[in-house]
């Protein structure tokens, strides 16, 4: 897959990176599209404690690609036809975790 990536502050570049496998209880969503945000332009500039190198974008729009082991209907999602599920992930709203899933739509 297609990713920015950070080597350094304000150093980046479109790079061809190896597609996660999502782990037990999580599901691989395929962006169709992100946003930046304000965080995203203070760790362009190394602020925030940023940690190279590293793919901004976690405010995402896409539709569920793969579901690891034990996904069982969790916010949501389900193992029928998981690709024809879009989702909006916004972290940092939900449970508190990082990548709640807030909307899921049918298509």
């Amino acid at each position: 897959m297609r990713a920015i990536v950070y080597d350094s502050p304000r150093g980046f570049d479109v790079r061809e990176v190896p597609t996660p496998e999502p782990a037990s209880g999580e599901i691989r969503v395929s962006v169709i599209q992100s946003g930046l945000c304000g965080t995203d332009l203070h760790l362009h500039e190394g602020q925030f404690m940023a940690s190279f190198p590293f793919t901004p974008g976690h405010e995402v729009v896409g539709r569920v690609d793969a579901l690891g082991p034990g996904v069982t209907g969790r916010m949501g999602v389900t193992r029928d036809q998981p690709s024809r599920q879009r989702l909006l992930v916004r972290p940092g709203e939900g449970n508190g975790r990082s990548g709640q899933l807030l909307h899921r739509h049918g298509v």
